[in-house]
């Protein structure tokens, strides 16, 4: 199992992957709250919805409902979590780059 692998163990027991969940209802069109409240209640009984919820705070996964919850519920936690914006690597300048484009200079 490679590293990717295992820091996605924790989907195979999410409810909705037992309930084989259609996942469009985690997506849903803007303004279908009784969409939005049988996604929620689906991981209201799932017992990895903490680790989906950090999983897309982490990685700033923007659409959909995770962990239990919605875009808004998302970008609130962020800020009171202080959760930094994702990073990539510049190649032309040796450097890891924020989203913001702040950037990170390589320490050896």
């Amino acid at each position: 199992m490679d590293r990717m692998e295992k820091q996605l163990e924790w989907v195979a027991k999410g409810q909705c992957k037992i309930d084989n969940v259609d996942t469009n209802l985690f997506f849903p069109e803007r303004g279908s709250t009784l969409q939005v409240e049988e996604a929620k209640a689906v991981c209201a009984k799932c017992v990895v919805a903490d680790e989906c919820l950090d999983y897309a705070l982490v990685n700033y996964i923007k659409y959909g409902i995770w962990g239990g919850t919605s875009e808004r519920q998302r970008r609130a936690l962020r800020r009171t979590r202080n959760v930094p914006p994702p990073m990539y690597y510049d190649p032309v300048f040796d450097n890891w780059v924020l989203s913001d484009n702040r950037r990170y200079t390589k320490v050896d």
